[in-house]
């Protein structure tokens, strides 16, 4: 159902990138994806004071969550084409963001805390990734 999932600060800054349907790939166009997205996301708040939750493009779909806390931005890339309820598909992936947030943000605490940019030290999560998705 999840093909990608992007991870951004609240400065904008694309910190962890995974793609469950080529593991281990990394998209060379990620870091200009996500501050894409973010930007739309960021002028749907300015704007409309309002938070962006998903938007449909051909036959993917891009869900966003925005941590209130971090204001840290989780974007979900689907498959539009394998969603048949949108509603009861966005419950569930309200749960993985939940536990998604709560893993990286309690692995990353200390590095977080005191980033500076090195985002390859994020790297590391794709193991959590792995066990919370039962990947081998």
């Amino acid at each position: 159902m999840i093909d990608e999932l992007m991870i951004i600060d609240k400065a904008g800054i694309p910190l962890y990138y995974h793609n469950f349907l080529r593991k281990g790939y990394i998209d060379d166009n990620f870091h200009l994806i996500a501050s894409f997205l973010d930007q739309i996301s960021r002028f749907t708040r300015a704007a409309f004071k309002d938070y962006l939750n998903m938007i449909e493009w051909k036959d993917k779909i891009f869900f966003f969550y925005i941590h209130k806390k971090t204001e840290f931005l989780l974007i979900l890339k689907c498959d539009n084409t394998k969603i048949e309820n949108k509603e009861i598909i966005k419950k569930s992936l309200d749960i993985i963001a939940n536990n998604l947030f709560k893993r990286f943000l309690l692995k990353f605490k200390e590095v977080l805390e005191d980033f500076r940019g090195d985002v390859s030290q994020f790297k590391t999560f794709s193991e959590e990734i792995d066990k919370m998705f039962k990947l081998k």
